[in-house]
This record gives structure tokens, C-alpha cells and sequence, in this order.
């Protein structure tokens, strides 16, 4: 009996690449204890949650009863927020939740939210949860040496980072990502000051990219009412007189401030702690306790300040930095937070307070006698808590209103020296790591002292609008939320900010726009005024990710322009045309694609009938809106019309390249890029790789002129031209060009391994598929084995983003390993690349379904080359199942598929003796793959072929061996148009046909003289 002939689709699931449209060191010491470090980067540290309160030594806090004030220190023990500790508790133990979960806790400064978030982490750790925190590293600090993982997490992990929103966004979208919060339970606690733009872009950040549904948590007031006021003051006065050695019955005589029941300030726990430590120390001192906020603040800054003359006046050693001299030290550390050494003494000099690096040191080293340092390795440690260091510099900043309050004139200028020049001479030096922090606290000061906005806030920014492209998004949204800023200076700050993406300003810009939307919606009733500003809007909040939002804005700037057309189309009608063309990108990006392809329809028709009034000015858009129709088209598997509108935008964007190559080069290169996917996507692999073969050199050029910023896109240009080459039999040349890819690879992941790890992953597969093309089997499975792990480190990172990958890296490895005979191998690694596909495809199955059946259909192949004949069958049975449902939804997209896996499934029926069965299926594969060559015989010939060779086998199986000779006859003759590289199906024809005929000579001569007009003897002695 004859082999079975080989079952097809053992296709590795190579990934192609499209253009979008249009070390060791010291760990942080704190006091006697050590906290293990479990990650560290250049922007922010994981670290062990504190298990114990920062110790404070008696004689050190009657020095600074301020440092009493340090959520850290816990003096006053933690009382009510009950209900807010049940609804985190819910949130942290919600089964529905099992893997990743995020939430902001966000109330004003003084709230308690550290205090809660420290509470709620030693309850947590009680119910057997580990507990870390998170937090940004100052520019320069010593890496930490990090030690291992949580081995066992035990109920699950907690991840608490405080002044979340003072996260560069980057670096806080890296930390959800990261390795060490991939394993089980985690729950991320974000505390922060500000919720609103800031924080709805970060959610809608995580539901797009993490897959989860972030929420927010309202910290409410905890001292609203009168009798808690009072409670609470009695409760911090009596624990503040125990640390100060005061007597009870001395402190029960202590009474509460006059305004404690009504004063809005006393509604923070903040304020109320103050209010009664002032009043402690001012009583153990004999002095007269401070009556109201400001000057309980301004009483505890003053014993700051005699601390500081008694250490310059002791005796034997002096500080040699005079009282006036430390305050100015605190206050810039109050801006600049903690720095490493080098740039805190630039910071000095900025504000003018050390020529010298000796007077600059000697100065640092003083500031930090008095507040030493958190983080080994910096300097300038801020006072805390935050709001007594508000007002510190609120104090120091004179106010002309306020006769008593001169302050310092020394502040002003300081603050204008350390934000001054930020980018350097020309905007070339680098921006000091000072700015941020600065800006930051600069606003929130001037959130509660009007008179810092007044005299240092406002006037800064009116002279300096460009301080807040280094400010953050967060930032420039406190800035925006101000009360009394005006919006002409927000409008001369808008006009500094970049007008396209920003991922560290988006948020902000996304506020700003806001803001000034609605003003200018309001001074003005001109539609086509109101138009443009929906439609700008629009764009500032897509930026942001609020797409929703976006989608609404938009949505009004269509309505309008419609309208406005409508009354005088000539005028309107490219804001029209323009508005629908970013409108259909918008219902793309949220999912509703076929209402985007009516709305980019739309658009194409109307920038076409602009074109044809006024070429040379309407070309650009013109060109741009079939470039995103030809996408819109594709996502909904319009593929052949797709093509057309690819092919239009090509031509244009050559034409547009000629007259201004520079302008149009990279438009140029994408199209024709985006062309050759859509050819291939048509199964025009010839004609792919020819568009394919112009943008290769196109992006050469282009990396030529500018390697940082278009060496990726020639690196995935190489990756999919090597594929193309691959199926087009060219794989020798595939080899070569895939490997430069992968080169091109390696120096980008060497740069910034983060950014471009999975785009290494993804090219080593592919070239290991190009090794295997050209039987390279043992190089292929080395290349295949940096593949398979790549994506496992990736998966660790980021489960739900490469899952996919991994899947796919394992089945590609499982049919490798077959080819090296390593089959007994291969069969575990190929199920479990079918356990992934099932994983991804229970969350999302109309995104995973193809690949799912594609691993089907590879992982029977694989049982089959063992062996296990009879496991196959059902796994065959799902594949053709899956290829009918996708046939149903796409039948242009998968029907090759779906003969595919027919036709394998009838060699698998007939192989385990289900003949029958086996003929019928056979017939159906044919019968398909028939009607993709007539549509497309270059594409679709070599699977015709094989199917015709597999109901051959059937029907012989079947002893039906003279209707076996017609499709095997088939298969001869029109395997004579068949490339090289798919020759081999003749020789399994011939096999077939001899194996018929040995069984049974007269009936197969006499039907195959009926076919070919001579008998199989005569035709197989002549062939030899």
C-alpha cells in the first residue's frame, strides 16, 4: 500500500508587518531596615512595602516636631475610613478579577490618602497578600541591585504607587506592563491628587492596551463633621504630647482651634493634625497656640528655622550655612525634589545660592544633616509633608496684598533661575531634571496661595509659555484646573505645544483643549468657528485616547460642515470632506467599521470632487483618503476593492513624490508597502513582491538619510519582502533578505530592547521558516529556539498582549522539530500551541478563530507523523468546523483555508479506513480549490494540485481505482504549469497511479486511455 500524500498546510504562521494609515548597585536603606528592591530602571524602582513605621527619635522631634507630620512615621495611629477600607477590600478580593486589576484612589493633599493606602496595605498583608511599592527614581540615583520575584504571593500581590500623576506617562505605562506583576493576582493602587483627564486617558489606556477595566475611588472627607473635628484633634493632640514628653493632664488643657468646626480648611486630616501639633509645641514652649491653618503651618516653619540657627550656633560643630542660608536650600529642595549630587549643585547655581562646588557641597551636606536623604545617592531631600511644604514656599514668596507677610525677594528670583533656559541655547542642551518636579509644585502651591499664581505662576508662564512642554500631561492639567487662570494665558501656552502626538502631553493637551473649547464655543456663535473647534477637539482627545469622547466631538464638527455645505459648498466643502476623513478613523478605532467604511466612502467621493476643481491643492487629502479607505476596506475583508483604492493612492502618492520628493518620500514608501499586503492579502504574490521589491530601496534611501527614524521601517519592510519572496519560490533570496532583517533586528532591540523586543521575536521566526523553505533544518530550529523564548519573556511581561505570539512561535517550532525528526518532541510543543490559540480565542473569538484553526489543522499533522492516526480525526473534524464558521462570516478571506483542511481531513478519513467518508470530503476539497484557481490560477494551481492527488488516493483506497485515474490524469497535466518548488505533487500523482494499477492493471489502462488516449503501461514505459 502507498503512503498517504503529504498532508498540506504545515504553513508556518509567519507575521507581517503594515504601516498605520495616514546593573548592580545599593539598595535603598531606610533607617535600620532594608527594603528588597524587586525591580529596577532608570525611571522608577518596586520595592518592599515598609512593614513598620519610620522610627523618630525623641530628642530629634522636639528639634523638628515637624518630622511628627510624616505619614511614615504613623504617630497618630490610623481611625474610621471603614467604609473606604470595604470598598478597596471588595476591589482587591473580587473573584471576577483573577489576574491584573488597577485603581485610583484620588482626593486633595491633606485627604489621607497615604495613610489609607498604608492601612489598607497591613490588612492585606495580614490576609496573606505581599505588599510592594513603587516610585520614581530621581535622574542619576544608584541602580539598585534587585533581588527575586515574589516566590510565593500567597493570596496575591499589591502594588501601591503614590503621586501617580506625577509619573512621567511613559514610564507609568511601562510599569503596568511590567514582568514582575504577570504572575496571579495584582492589584495596582494608584494614589493621586487629580482624577479627570488625567486619569480617564490612563483608563482608557488600559482597557485598550491591558485589557482590564480600570476605576476610580473618590476619597470623600473624613472630618466633615463638627464632633469629628473635634475627636480627631483630641486624638492627634494627645499622641503629638506623648512623642514631645508633654504631661496628659497638660495636653488635656489644650483646646481646639476657634474656626475648627466651620473653617473649610479643617476638612482635611492634614490640617487638623497641624492645628494640633503647633498647638502642643506652642504650649510646651509657653507661647500662645496658632488659631487658624496659616498659622499653625507658619508656627511649625519657624521651629524649622530655630533648628537650624541652633545648628549653625552649636558648639564644637557647627553647620557652617547661616538660618537664612538652610531656608533657602529647603526651598529649593521644596521645587526641585531629590537629585543626585551633580545636578543638585547645578540646581544651587540656578538659583543662585553656590558659585562654587566647594560652597555648593558644603551646602548639600548640611541640607542633608538637617533632612536626610530617602534614596541612597541624592541629595536636597524635601520637607514633608507636602502641603507644609507648599506653604514653606508660599510663605517665602512675598505677597504685596499682605503687609506681614514680606518674605524673601531672594524666592522670586530663585524660581526664575531654576525654570530658566529649560531646553538650553537653541533648544539643544538637555533639560534639567528639575523642571518637572519644579512646575509641579509650583501649581499645586499656587492651587491654595493665590498670591504665588499672581506674582510667580502666571507671570513665569506669560513670558515663558514653553516650561510646560516639559511639565508632563498630568501637570498641565492641574495648570488648566486652576480657578483663576485666564484663558488668554492658556491660549498662549497652547500655542508652544506640539500640534501633533505627544505621548507625555497628550493628557494635558487633551484638558487644554478642553478648557479652551468650551470657552471659545461660548464667545463665539459662527458654525463654522464652532465646527473647527469640535473638529480640533476631536483630535486633541483621540491623542489622548479618550475615543469616545473624540467620536462625540467629531461627530458634532460632521453635523456641522454638513450644514454648512449645505449653504455654501464651495467654501465648506473641504472642512467637510476633511472632518468625514478623520471621522471614519475615529468609528474605526472604536470598533464600528462598517459605519466607518460608509463614512470614508464619503469622504473619498468628496476629496475626489475637490481634486477634480482644484488638483494641485486637494491631492494631498485626496491621496490620504483612499490610503485609509483601502484599510477600512480591508479590515472587512472588501479585499479586491481594497486593492483598487491601494492601487489609487500609490499612483498618487508617485505623483506627489515627484514634485516634492522630500515632502512625500515616506507617504511613497508606505503605500506602496501597504499595496504589496494588500496584493498578497489576494493571493497576487508575484505582483506583491514587485511593489515589495520598490519600497525596499525607497526605505534603504530613507534610512540612508536618517537611520533612528526609519531603520524600523526598513527592518519590517525586509521582514514581509522575504515572505513574499517565500511564496512566490524565490527562497534562496528569502533567506538572505530575512536574515538582514533580523540583523537590522538585533542593533534595534541592542538600542532600546523594551521598545523592540517582540519585533526581534516576530523576524526570527519568520526566518526560521525561510531556513526550513530551503531544508537549512538544523540552522532553522537554532534561529526557531531564540524565537520560542523571546516570546516567553514577552508573555511573562504581557500575558494578554503575546500570548498570540507565543502561540504561534510554538507551532512554527513543533513542525521544525518534525522536520529534524524530532517528532516525539514536536507534539507537546504543537498542543501547546493549540491550548494558547483556545486560551486567546475564549477571550476574543473573532480575533483568534483563524489561527485557532490554523494550529488545529498543524497539530494533527503533527499526531499524525507519530502515528496517532486515530487522535487526528476529531481535531480534523474541529479544524473543518472552525474553516465553515469563518467561511460564513468571510468567504473571499477563508475559503483556501477551508479547502485546506477538506482536503486533509479526507486523507486522514481514508488513512484510519473511513473510505466512504473519505471520498465524499475529497470531492468537496476539489471542488473548492477548483474555484480558486479559476479565480486566481497562479495563486491557487499547487493546492488545486494536491487536492486532485488526495481523492485520487481516496478513490483508490476506496477501490474505486478506475475514477481514481481522472483527477490523477488532472494532476499530470496541469502539474506541467506548476513552479519548481511544487514538482514534488507530480511525483506523488505517479505514485498513486502505480499503486492503482499493480492492484488493478486492466481497469486502471482502460480509464486512463480514456482520459489521455493511451493506457497507464504505455504512458509509464515511454516516461521511464
Amino acid at each position: 500500500m502507498t503512503e498517504p500524500p503529504s498532508l498540506a498546510g504545515a504553513v508556518p504562521q509567519g507575521k507581517v508587518q503594515v504601516n498605520a494609515p495616514g546593573a548592580g548597585g545599593v539598595v535603598n536603606a531606610v533607617q535600620d531596615g532594608v527594603l528588597n528592591v524587586h525591580q529596577w530602571k532608570p525611571a522608577y524602582r518596586i520595592e518592599d512595602f515598609p512593614t513598620e513605621p519610620r522610627p523618630v527619635r525623641p530628642a530629634r522631634v522636639r528639634a523638628q516636631p515637624s518630622l511628627l507630620l510624616r505619614a511614615g512615621s504613623q504617630v497618630v495611629p490610623f481611625t474610621g475610613r471603614q467604609e473606604d477600607l470595604r470598598t478597596l477590600t471588595g476591589w482587591r478580593d473580587d473573584e471576577a478579577a483573577p489576574g491584573l486589576g488597577v485603581r485610583l484612589l484620588h482626593g486633595p493633599g491633606g485627604q489621607g490618602k497615604t495613610r489609607l493606602a498604608a492601612r489598607f496595605a497591613e490588612l492585606s498583608r495580614q490576609a496573606g497578600w505581599r505588599v510592594w511599592q513603587a516610585s520614581t527614581n530621581p535622574p542619576g540615583a544608584v541602580r539598585a541591585s534587585a533581588v527575586a520575584g515574589a516566590d510565593a504571593r500567597g493570596a496575591g500581590l499589591l502594588l501601591v504607587v503614590d503621586y501617580a500623576e506625577r509619573w512621567p506617562v511613559p514610564a507609568l505605562y511601562e510599569l503596568l506592563q511590567e514582568p514582575v506583576l504577570r504572575a496571579g493576582r495584582v492589584r495596582v493602587l494608584l494614589l493621586a491628587r487629580p482624577a479627570g483627564v488625567w486619569w480617564d486617558s490612563i483608563a482608557a489606556w488600559a482597557e485598550r492596551v491591558l485589557d482590564i477595566d480600570a476605576d476610580a475611588q473618590a476619597l470623600p472627607p473624613l472630618v466633615a463633621e463638627p464632633a469629628m473635628r473635634q475627636r480627631l484633634f483630641a486624638e492627634a493632640r494627645d499622641h503629638f504630647a506623648a512623642a514631645l514628653a508633654l504631661p496628659a493632664e497638660k495636653a488635656a488643657t489644650i483646646a481646639p482651634p476657634a474656626g475648627l468646626a466651620d473653617d473649610a480648611e479643617y476638612a482635611q486630616v492634614l490640617t487638623v493634625h497641624i492645628a494640633a501639633l503647633a498647638a502642643v509645641d506652642a504650649h510646651r514652649h509657653g507661647e500662645e497656640e496658632p488659631g487658624d491653618p496659616a498659622r499653625a503651618s507658619a508656627y511649625l516653619l519657624r521651629r524649622e528655622r530655630e533648628h537650624w540657627a541652633e545648628l549653625h550656633r552649636r558648639l564644637p560643630e557647627p553647620l557652617v550655612s547661616d538660618p537664612v542660608t538652610m531656608g533657602r536650600a529647603v526651598f529649593t529642595a521644596t521645587f526641585t525634589r531629590s537629585l543626585a549630587r551633580p545636578d543638585a549643585r547645578r540646581a544651587l547655581r540656578h538659583a543662585d545660592l553656590a558659585e562654587t562646588v566647594e560652597r555648593a557641597n558644603t551646602l548639600l551636606d548640611d541640607h542633608a544633616y538637617c533632612y536626610p536623604p530617602a534614596q541612597a545617592g541624592t541629595v536636597l531631600e524635601p520637607l514633608y509633608p507636602d502641603r507644609l511644604a507648599e506653604d514653606f514656599a508660599a510663605l517665602a514668596i512675598p505677597d504685596p496684598a499682605v503687609a506681614g507677610l514680606a518674605g524673601d525677594d531672594w524666592a522670586g528670583h530663585a524660581l526664575s533661575g531654576l525654570l530658566s533656559d529649560p531646553a538650553g541655547q537653541g533648544g539643544q542642551g538637555q533639560v534639567p531634571p528639575w523642571i518637572r518636579p519644579a512646575l509641579t509644585m509650583l501649581i499645586e502651591t499656587a492651587r491654595r496661595w493665590p498670591h504665588v499664581a499672581a506674582t510667580q505662576l502666571y507671570p513665569l508662564l506669560a513670558t515663558r509659555p514653553e516650561l510646560m512642554l516639559y511639565a508632563g500631561g498630568a501637570t498641565l492639567a492641574r495648570l488648566v484646573g486652576l480657578p483663576g487662570i485666564e484663558p488668554t494665558l492658556l491660549q498662549h501656552i497652547e500655542a508652544h505645544l506640539p500640534a501633533g502626538r505627544h505621548i507625555d502631553l497628550d493628557i494635558g493637551t487633551a484638558a487644554l483643549s478642553t478648557r479652551l473649547t468650551a470657552h471659545r464655543l461660548a464667545t463665539t456663535t459662527d458654525p463654522a468657528e464652532h465646527a473647527a473647534l469640535h473638529s480640533g477637539h476631536a483630535v486633541r482627545l483621540a491623542n489622548a485616547g479618550q475615543h469616545r469622547p473624540a467620536l462625540e466631538a467629531s461627530r458634532q464638527a460632521v453635523t456641522l460642515y454638513r450644514e454648512l455645505a449645505g449653504l455654501n459648498r464651495d467654501a465648506c466643502l473641504p472642512y467637510l470632506a476633511m472632518s468625514l476623513t478623520n471621522h471614519a478613523l475615529l468609528l474605526a478605532e472604536m470598533g464600528r467599521r462598517a459605519e466607518a467604511i460608509e463614512v470614508s466612502e464619503q469622504a473619498v467621493a468628496l476629496h475626489r470632487e475637490l481634486a477634480g476643481l482644484d488638483r494641485d491643492a486637494h491631492l494631498p487629502n485626496l491621496t490620504t483618503a483612499l490610503n485609509n479607505h483601502a484599510t477600512r476596506l480591508a479590515e472587512m475583508g472588501r479585499r479586491a476593492e481594497a486593492v483598487e483604492m491601494s492601487e489609487q493612492a500609490v499612483a498618487l502618492y508617485g505623483e506627489l513624490a515627484e514634485r516634492n520628493r522630500h515632502a512625500y518620500l515616506p507617504d511613497l514608501v508606505m503605500s506602496l508597502h501597504n499595496h504589496a499586503l494588500r496584493l498578497a492579502e489576494m493571493g497576487r504574490r508575484a505582483e506583491a513582491v514587485e511593489f515589495s521589491e520598490q519600497a525596499v530601496p525607497l526605505r534603504r534611501q530613507l534610512a540612508d538619510l536618517n537611520r533612528d527614524a526609519f531603520l524600523p521601517d526598513l527592518a519590517m519592510s525586509l521582514n514581509n519582502h522575504a515572505i513574499w519572496l517565500a511564496k512566490v519560490g524565490r527562497r534562496a533570496e528569502a533567506v538572505e533578505v530575512s536574515k538582514e532583517a533580523v540583523a537590522l533586528r538585533r542593533e534595534l532591540a541592542g538600542l532600546n530592547r523594551d521598545a523592540f523586543l517582540r519585533d526581534l521575536a516576530m523576524p526570527l521566526g519568520n526566518h526560521a521558516n525561510r531556513l526550513m523553505e530551503m531544508r537549512r533544518w538544523a540552522e532553522a530550529v537554532e534561529v526557531s529556539e531564540e524565537a520560542v523564548a523571546l516570546c516567553r519573556e514577552l508573555t511573562e511581561l504581557n500575558r494578554d498582549a503575546f500570548l498570540r505570539d507565543l502561540a504561534m512561535s510554538l507551532s512554527n517550532h513543533a513542525l521544525l522539530l518534525a522536520g529534524v525528526e524530532r517528532r516525539a518532541e514536536a507534539v507537546p510543543i504543537s498542543e501547546q500551541a493549540v491550548a494558547l490559540f483556545e486560551e486567546s480565542a475564549r477571550f476574543n473569538r473573532d480575533a483568534y478563530l483563524p489561527e485557532l484553526a490554523t494550529s488545529l489543522n498543524n497539530h494533527l499533522l503533527r499526531l499524525a507523523e507519530v502515528g496517532r492516526w486515530a487522535e487526528t480525526v476529531p481535531i480534523s473534524e474541529q479544524a473543518v468546523a472552525l474553516r465553515r464558521e469563518l467561511v460564513e462570516l468571510d468567504r473571499d478571506a477563508h475559503l483556501p483555508d477551508l479547502a485546506l483542511s477538506l482536503s486533509n481531513h479526507a486523507a486522514l478519513l481514508a488513512e484510519v479506513g473511513r473510505r466512504p467518508e473519505a471520498v465524499v470530503v475529497s470531492e468537496q476539497a476539489v471542488a473548492l480549490r477548483r474555484e480558486l484557481a479559476e479565480l486566481n490560477r497562479d495563486a491557487h494551481l499547487p493546492d488545486y494540485v494536491q487536492s486532485l492527488v488526495v481523492r485520487g488516493w481516496t478513490l483508490s483506497e476506496a477501490r474505486q481505482y478506475g475514477d481514481a485515474v481522472r483527477p490523477l490524469a488532472e494532476a499530470l497535466a496541469a502539474g506541467q504549469e506548476l513552479p519548481e518548488f511544487a514538482r514534488e505533487l507530480l511525483h506523488d500523482a505517479v505514485a498513486v497511479l502505480r499503486e492503482a494499477h499493480q492492484r488493478s492493471p486492466a481497469e486502471v489502462d482502460a480509464a486512463f486511455e480514456t482520459v489521455t488516449g493511451r493506457t497507464f503501461t504505455e504512458w509509464i514505459s515511454e516516461a521511464g
